[in-house]
């Protein structure tokens, strides 16, 4: 039998330190001129064909899991959804969820969703996206 995974423990400083390193570095790879992000919508022209789908269930009933968290991470998904909505891909582009959706705040509409937190179940802003 295969012995679970556990996360590293981290101290709030180190965790804090690691979210700001990575969050930096993507920021500045948004920079630099060697990648061409997909920027383009047109919401208006449907597409011609559909090369994948895929589908999840969003309602889930979790042990000591507030259920407001399942419909929150809903509206969330529908937020993120309208900023991709319409998002032309063209060759040679690069695609990025987060370059695209940006951060998600309240004043955007996000609302608290579940998140996993070194293994643990939390609630925070935009909790959900990662459906």
């Amino acid at each position: 039998m295969a012995k679970p995974i556990v996360p590293t423990q981290r101290s709030p400083l180190r965790l804090a330190l690691g979210r700001a390193f990575f969050t930096g570095r993507r920021y500045l790879q948004w920079l630099l001129p060697n990648k061409r992000y997909a920027s383009a919508i047109d919401a208006g022209c449907p597409l011609a064909y559909k090369i994948a789908g895929h589908q999840t269930p969003l309602l889930r009933q979790l042990r000591e899991v507030d259920m407001r968290l399942q419909y929150n991470k809903i509206t969330n998904l529908r937020l993120a959804a309208s900023r991709l909505n319409g998002l032309i891909l063209q060759p040679g582009e690069t695609f990025s969820f987060w370059r695209s959706v940006g951060r998600p705040t309240r004043r955007k509409g996000y609302l608290d969703g579940m998140v996993l937190s070194n293994g643990a179940v939390c609630s925070g802003t935009g909790g959900g996206l990662c459906q």
